[in-house]
């Protein structure tokens, strides 16, 4: 476990901001699994060091390769150019050589640590002659992306005809959560008269003549373009892992869209053939007079059952019983249409859905009977329970998703305020869970969190919610809690149960803990945003104090 001075420090906006457009501007990157919201972070603020290390984690495990993450670099370097403070501080590609060591380099972006907490980069040597820059750099950042920040600034302006970057990656001891990177920039530095001449010899050059060049002057050009060519080769690695990306995207659209279709097909089928029953009821005597279709829907003979008002209630579902019953008489009361869905047992015991629908008809201005019909509707209602599943619910796990948790909330917000009731929200993030799949793979990883569904589940209440939202990230909803105490003693046995090891088939033991952040309504927070914010940043602080540990949000002040 990481000591407590592993995760000081703070990480300005700014730098947030920027490492998340460089991302997504790459237009490769699936967004959906990156928790971190441009519109959460403010460029002037500063934050714990710890919401960098949590966002980097979540990147290395959502970017789909080294070339994206390389391109993603040189993306950052630009914003950094054009929508920070770069245009201030550098005005070629060799004042972004010696940027480092006039900007303080990578603590110009975060604070308050030691630099074995926070890291550092330094400009060790640079002899321009030679064109050879070497940097040691201690960083959260993969050295993909380092690699890529550090060429963009070089090919940002029209001063060097050669540049390529290459970077050692070795471990930190002081702090796991860090890396140390050794990185050599070669390049070569164009000469503004030389570019010129020969600039101006290319451009007056046609087929049948001669290109009459120094040795300099050829020299240069060389240069250019092996500069040139490498630069292509970097794009052509980009677009085809792009390409796969897409392709791979597509495909998992594709799919999604042929369940769909099925779905939709099985519905439209099942409403084609559907059997319809007829029925009479009359009110006044309490009898049902039912078709021979009517008896083959509720799995019965015409000789073995007798067909009351009394006996037809007794197959419905006891669930339904008390409201079928309701509907049956206000309709009957306000003379108006019947249309109802319910349950029903088979003599099997199986359970069958049937809508209904009748018109009630008068004599003498009273109601006396209603005539109907009914059909089964049973296949629709797993079809819909399968879409319902889809969209509402977790596919690894089967707990609820963000969309449904978002939902629970907000109705367990409205009836908490009406009963002035507390409501308690744990946000849960595993800790080392990154590694389990990097070492077993990712069906390994699927197993462990449909573990931790499980497991999470036994830990609380039937009323509580647990929901997945994100690649690690749990959310669990606590609705009538007594008080701060037992949501913190819930969330605490959370911990506990996710701490003991996990032992699959095949002598695998899995180790991992759980940071957890609690907030309670309306003690923290009144809204659903404010109290999804205040859990995850007591999360945070957990994460802050060395993982495995449950935080409380600060009371507001």
């Amino acid at each position: 476990m990481p000591s407590e001075k592993v995760l000081k420090g703070e990480v300005s906006g700014a730098f947030l901001l920027g490492l998340l457009a460089s991302l997504h501007n790459v237009k490769s990157l699936p967004q959906s699994d990156i928790r971190l919201r441009a519109d959460e972070i403010e460029p002037l603020v500063w934050y714990p060091y710890s919401m960098l290390i949590s966002t980097l984690e979540q990147l290395a495990s959502t970017v789909p390769s080294s070339n994206i993450l390389f391109f993603a670099g040189i993306n950052f370097l630009r914003i950094w150019y054009e929508q920070g403070p770069g245009k201030t501080m550098i005005q070629s590609g060799l004042d972004w050589l010696h940027a480092n060591d006039e900007s303080g380099g990578y603590n110009s972006v975060v604070r308050g640590g030691a630099p074995e907490e926070i890291g550092w980069c330094r400009l060790t040597s640079i002899d321009v002659e030679q064109g050879l820059a070497i940097y040691d750099n201690v960083v959260a950042l993969p050295p993909d992306y380092v690699r890529g920040v550090f060429y963009g600034g070089c090919i940002l302006f029209d001063d060097m005809e050669y540049v390529d970057v290459h970077v050692d990656d070795a471990p930190f001891p002081q702090n796991p959560m860090l890396r140390r990177l050794t990185i050599t920039v070669r390049f070569r530095c164009k000469s503004p008269e030389q570019a010129a001449r020969v600039d101006a010899a290319i451009d007056v050059l046609k087929p049948g003549t001669l290109l009459a060049l120094s040795v300099e002057d050829t020299e240069s050009l060389a240069w250019r373009f092996k500069g040139l060519r490498l630069k292509e080769r970097y794009l052509t690695a980009y677009h085809e892992d792009a390409r796969n990306v897409l392709a791979e995207a597509t495909h998992q659209l594709e799919h999604t869209a042929s369940e769909l279709r099925a779905a939709k097909e099985r519905i439209e089928a099942a409403a084609a053939v559907g059997i319809i029953g007829l029925w009479e009821w009359d009110a006044q005597e309490s009898h049902l007079s039912w078709d021979s279709v009517m008896y083959h829907l509720y799995g019965l003979s015409s000789r073995a059952f007798n067909v009351t008002y009394d006996g037809w209630t007794r197959i419905l579902h006891p669930e339904d019983r008390v409201r079928v019953d309701a509907e049956l008489s206000v309709a009957m009361t306000r003379g108006t249409v019947f249309s109802s869905e319910f349950r029903i047992f088979w003599p099997d015991r199986s359970v069958h859905y049937i809508k209904s629908v009748a018109k009630v008809m008068s004599a003498g201005g009273t109601a006396t009977r209603m005539l109907g019909v009914s059909y089964d509707i049973t296949e629709q209602k797993r079809i819909q329970h399968e879409l319902d599943q889809l969209a509402f619910y977790d596919r690894l796990t089967g707990l609820p998703n963000r969309r449904l948790l978002e939902d629970r909330l907000d109705q367990l917000l409205a009836f908490a305020q009406r009963q002035h009731q507390n409501i308690g929200l744990l946000f849960v993030d595993l800790d080392r869970f990154k590694p389990v799949n990097d070492q077993y793979g990712h069906h390994v990883g699927d197993w462990l969190l449909q573990s931790v569904a499980s497991r999470m589940q036994g830990c609380v209440r039937g009323s509580d919610t647990v929901a997945r939202i994100g690649g690690d990230e749990f959310v669990v909803l606590l609705p009538a809690i007594g008080n701060l105490d037992e949501a913190f003693g819930v969330a605490e046995k959370i911990r506990g149960c996710l701490e003991a090891p996990f032992s699959r088939a095949g002598d695998v033991r899995l180790e991992i803990s759980a940071s957890i952040g609690v907030a309670l309504y309306p003690q923290h927070a009144q809204t659903a945003r404010e109290l999804m914010h205040f859990a995850d940043n007591a999360m945070y602080m957990a994460k802050n104090v060395g993982r495995n540990a449950v935080a409380v949000v600060k009371d507001k002040e």
